[in-house]
């Protein structure tokens, strides 16, 4: 099985996930903003020949998946991402019992309203609490994927870097350990498949 996916640290958890059984490729190079790389000829030829697709999402990649919609073909693109709660930027994450974080993150969210993803988004939660020995819920009305925040397009060209920093959401989802299990388990669901 070939897997791509858009950077090292995705590619990393991947292939932890995946052991052996499958050739993962790293698109983007480490020292390159992700937000801003352009994937070559030879990038989109590998990512047509792969079996399946991972991105962080969040706009972390953004030209990176322009060029992977634009390409026509199908792929099979996963967005790792998909159940964790992104914060806006600026916005810690504090695991505790007063849910601060997830308070803090609801204001500019919505629901998912993809029925297939909201399932597996619940059932990813509900492992990653018995993984954790968590009985508290994280924060939502109903069944589903956490949130999903409106990160926004930036323009890269215009911003100063102070405007990149302070951007519409947090994409560096990895930092948290918690988000990474979330990861761990979409990929394996995906690879599964």
């Amino acid at each position: 099985m070939k897997v791509v996916t858009s950077f090292s640290i995705l590619a990393d958890v991947v292939q932890q996930v995946a052991g052996d059984t499958i050739e993962v490729t790293s698109l983007i190079p480490a020292g390159v903003d992700p937000h801003s790389f352009s994937p070559s000829p030879r990038d989109i030829a590998a990512i047509a020949e792969a079996d399946v697709v991972f991105i962080n999402g969040a706009n972390f990649e953004e030209l990176l998946l322009e060029a992977i919609t634009n390409t026509g073909s199908t792929v099979n693109l996963v967005v790792a991402s998909n159940c964790v709660l992104i914060l806006p930027s600026g916005a810690t994450t504090q695991h505790d019992d007063e849910g601060e974080a997830e308070d803090e993150a609801d204001h500019d969210s919505e629901e998912i309203v993809d029925p297939i993803l909201n399932e597996r988004c619940t059932v990813h939660e509900a492992e990653l609490h018995k993984l954790m020995g968590k009985v508290e819920d994280r924060k939502v009305d109903s069944p589903g994927a956490l949130y999903s925040v409106e990160c926004g397009h930036h323009d890269h060209e215009t911003e100063t870097d102070a405007e990149h920093e302070q951007g519409d959401c947090d994409p560096h989802v990895w930092t948290d350990p918690e988000n990474v299990i979330y990861w761990t388990l979409m990929i394996r669901d995906t690879l599964i498949e």
